[in-house]
């Protein structure tokens, strides 16, 4: 079984099925066992649930994502496929001996995946707001209180069941009040130029519960007075204008000229109360009521936009003096000639609906021109709020373009609403924002899914052109290799991005670009927060005119290019300050590739699965990156500083963890500050570090204590690098098994000089001892030897000033000139005759020093 990885994912998926027959159907999560795996049909009734084998087959089990195959086609219904394990423990761990990793990993997939089962069945229930605090709890009352009754509220909030019966609601009684009664052809008041006092019908209490308006010109409180249920104007309303009096803002309505109220007592309020409670099932029902009808109703339920039950519906009161534009949704003009008087939607959500204008999100009506009406609602009539998407597959033939401020766009949770692109043309953007010529600012997606029907290599899911302030969260691009690009930025600034998601994109999954190095052409601060890339040529795509890019845990997986590319046309151009912590990048020719950038700081970095590089810098000037762990596949290098060219500046790896390739670290030809600190490097079969020749030498590399383990080579090339060439043993460096620093355990070679190599330590201050270099051999017939090959090989040993140089110890054997060792000799004899003499001649001989070629 693969390893996987539980992400942040729901486990279900809806897919809308049109007329075209369709059986195969992606598992979007990841899944342990085919019996996980769950399908629901549902053509309009009742749900259909399928079985396992009988009606249909799974493939990928122990794999990201897998295949559920119908056994027979589908069509006009929707596809639900959805994850539910078995609630037990079905594997036991040994309480003594070896733990095996893959059980254990295989358990805790389990475990989260069940949470995430019971969470979303949580969020499909009905359950208190998280500011609700109830004094006592939500429990529904017992059965036998419960039937035949509605289920209610009281005003605390709590549930309970209301004293009327369903029967009493829909029997004889309310049956008998509507039998018989319209309110047919009433007006609102109109003045006469003497009458002051105006009956309401209501008790009233306080003038705050009363809206008077005279010829569309709403009244100040100061200018009437209540009287009981009258109103009573200060003075009299001009001859033939009308007076609208709303209480609590339903509408007061009079059937004849003279001013007689509806609804006073009997008969005619039953009418009234009739009339009040009258639906229809769609906008165009509501637009074919009268103007002077609809001032009767006051109010009217609507059951659905298109027919009842689409959930367009909703409820709609009449504003008598309204002249505001019919927008197809918030505000609805009756049919025929009425200039004054609108339907106005009654919403309690704060957020406007798209299905309040149309839109249907079956997956087969093409929604654009409600989507459009829609957002038009957030530039007018103070509906700056947001757009709000149910859950459902919004199909679009073209661009839904959202170019105002604030355009904001919110579906269900965990992006389970979807707009669908259904256009040939391979350009075309499925969402943009913004008009690419004034900058747009505060717009934003929440829980949207964005795919495309017909493959366009070069066009894009999300356009985003000179947009500022956005922010985007749990936005899913499934590309299914259709779309060339995920999400483009293009010029702009401060856009934040969080738990996003771009899925198999052609070209890449995100792309920041400028538009030139004009303040107002950049692309500045960008921030990413959790986000993700999977399956694009390029994960993360950063271009020209890039200032400022920040992240906290960015992942990039199977890329069939780059992971993470930051790269400019020049190094003027280039993007910069792009800093950040946790990037991990997994599967992939070359992990992070940097060239024509500057300015780059990454705290932690992880690579595995690398083919080529996992960590390329061609041009660059100042790069900070620490690699917490990289793994490479066979022949590939964890680390490339420069390409051999091109300049690379002030490179620094504060500390590097790595295992298997060719090549640990690979610095170049033309690299400049090259600072390598502490790490840890085993495996590789060239070498841990290598500093290579050429034209311009790699200058100033440092290089602190590293651990090595089972590589061809530790560090080779160390002659070719000039200028300032520092191997860091400062405070006694680091030793391994009482070895020495830079260990050399299981290497087959350890580390190989070239020429004019200085090793040279500063004494530091606090340290006893410090300041020294050791080179040593253990573990006994261990060898070091200092080497002036060729015939102009030249070696010193010597101290600078008064200091002091030491050969050997008294416990050493000396040898010189490629003789034998030996301890150190003692010269014995006379020194009046020739004894000492003779005898010094031997010992200097038996060191090696000179040649006795004396004579007895």
């Amino acid at each position: 079984m693969a390893d996987i990885i539980v992400g942040d994912q729901q486990p279900r998926r809806v897919y809308q099925v049109g007329n075209t027959p369709e059986s195969v159907f992606t598992v979007p999560f990841p899944f342990l066992a085919d019996g996980d795996v769950h399908v629901v049909v549902n053509a309009g009734q009742a749900d259909q649930q399928l079985d396992l084998g009988a009606d249909y087959t799974v493939s990928g089990a122990g794999n990201q994502s897998g295949t559920v195959t119908l056994a027979a086609p589908v069509t006009n219904c929707t596809v639900t496929v959805y994850r539910e394990l078995k609630l037990e423990r079905s594997t036991a761990f040994p309480a003594a001996g070896t733990l095996k990793i893959p059980p254990l990993n295989r358990e805790f997939d389990r475990l989260v995946m069940i949470d995430q089962q019971q969470q979303d069945a949580l969020g499909r229930s009905v359950k208190l707001a998280a500011s609700d605090d109830l004094d006592t709890n939500a429990t529904l009352p017992p059965a036998p209180q419960r039937a035949g009754r509605f289920f209610t509220f009281d005003a605390g909030g709590r549930p309970v069941m209301s004293d009327a019966t369903v029967a009493q609601v829909e029997g004889a009684t309310v049956a008998a009040w509507l039998d018989g009664h319209s309110v047919g052809d009433v007006t609102g008041y109109v003045g006469d130029g003497v009458r002051v006092r105006f009956p309401t019908g209501h008790n009233l209490v306080s003038k705050s519960s009363v809206l008077v308006t005279i010829g569309g010109v709403k009244q100040k409180p100061a200018s009437y007075s209540i009287d009981g249920q009258d109103v009573v104007l200060a003075a009299p309303a001009p001859d033939g204008v009308p007076v609208d009096i709303r209480v609590n803002g339903v509408p007061v309505a009079v059937s004849d000229a003279s001013g007689a109220l509806v609804a006073a007592t009997g008969s005619d309020a039953a009418a009234s109360l009739a009339d009040r409670f009258q639906r229809v099932d769609s906008i165009a029902a509501l637009r074919t009521i009268p103007a002077a009808k609809a001032r009767a109703l006051g109010s009217i339920s609507v059951t659905g936009y298109h027919s009842a039950g689409d959930r367009g519906g909703g409820l709609f009161v009449w504003d008598n003096v309204s002249t505001v534009a019919d927008d197809g949704g918030l505000v609805i003009r009756p049919d025929g000639a009425v200039t004054v008087g609108r339907w106005r939607r009654v919403s309690t959500t704060g957020g406007v609906n798209v299905q309040w204008y149309g839109a249907k999100g079956d997956g087969v009506t093409d929604d654009i021109a409600a989507l459009d009406r829609a957002a038009a609602a957030m530039s007018g009539e103070g509906w700056l709020r947001y757009l709000y998407a149910p859950r459902g597959s919004y199909r679009v033939s073209r661009t839904w373009v959202l170019d105002a401020d604030r355009a904001r766009v919110v579906g269900d949770y965990n992006a389970m609403s979807e707009i669908r692109l259904d256009n040939a043309d391979p350009t075309m953007p499925a969402i943009r924002f913004g008009n690419g010529v004034t900058q747009i600012n505060g717009h934003g997606l929440r829980d949207i899914t964005v795919s495309r029907v017909q493959a366009g290599a070069s066009s894009i899911a999300i356009d985003c052109e000179r947009t500022g302030a956005g922010h985007f969260e749990r936005i899913r691009v499934y590309g299914d290799n259709k779309f060339g690009s995920g999400m483009l930025f293009m010029s702009g600034s401060s856009n934040k991005l969080v738990n996003c998601s771009m899925e198999k994109c052609t070209a890449n999954g995100y792309a920041l670009r400028g538009a030139s190095s004009a303040g107002g052409d950049k692309l500045i601060d960008t921030f990413f927060f959790g986000c993700k890339a999977s399956g694009c040529a390029v994960g993360f795509d950063l271009g020209d005119y890039v200032e400022g890019v920040f992240f906290d845990i960015l992942y990039s997986f199977n890329a069939s290019m780059y992971a993470m590319r930051a790269e400019g046309s020049t190094i003027a151009a280039g993007p910069t300050v792009i800093k950040g912590s946790l990037l991990e990048l997994d599967t992939a020719p070359i992990g992070l590739y940097v060239h024509n950038a500057g300015n780059i700081q990454v705290g932690d970095a992880w690579v595995s699965n690398i083919n080529d590089t996992g960590f390329k810098f061609g041009r660059a000037d100042g790069v900070h990156l620490r690699i917490g762990i990289g793994y490479a596949n066979a022949g590939a290098t964890l680390v490339d500083i420069g390409n051999g060219v091109d300049p690379v500046n002030n490179i620094t790896l504060p500390s590097v963890y790595g295992a298997g390739g060719a090549l640990g670290v690979r610095i170049r030809a033309n690299a400049d500050g090259v600072n390598i600190g502490p790490h840890r490097l085993r495996g590789y079969t060239t070498a841990a570090i290598q500093i290579d020749a050429g034209p311009t030498a790699p200058t100033n590399v440092s290089i602190s204590p590293g651990v090595y383990s089972g590589n061809a080579a530790n560090i080779t090339g160390i002659g070719n690098a000039t200028g300032s060439l520092i191997l860091d043993y400062s405070g006694g460096g680091l030793r391994v098994n009482g070895g020495a620093a830079f260990a050399t355990s299981g290497n087959a070679a350890h580390i190989k000089f070239g020429s004019d190599v200085l090793v040279q330590v500063y004494r530091g201050s606090g340290v006893a001892n410090d300041g020294s270099v050791a080179l040593r051999a253990e573990n006994g017939g261990g060898r070091v030897q200092a080497l002036a090959a060729g015939a102009d090989g030249f070696l010193q040993l010597f101290g600078q000033g008064a200091g002091q140089v030491t050969v050997g110890s008294t416990l050493n054997k000396v040898g010189f000139y490629g003789a034998a060792g030996a301890l150190k000799q003692a010269v014995s004899g006379s020194r009046g005759g020739n004894a000492a003499l003779a005898s010094l001649i031997t010992t200097l001989a038996s060191l090696g020093l000179i040649t006795d070629s004396t004579s007895a």
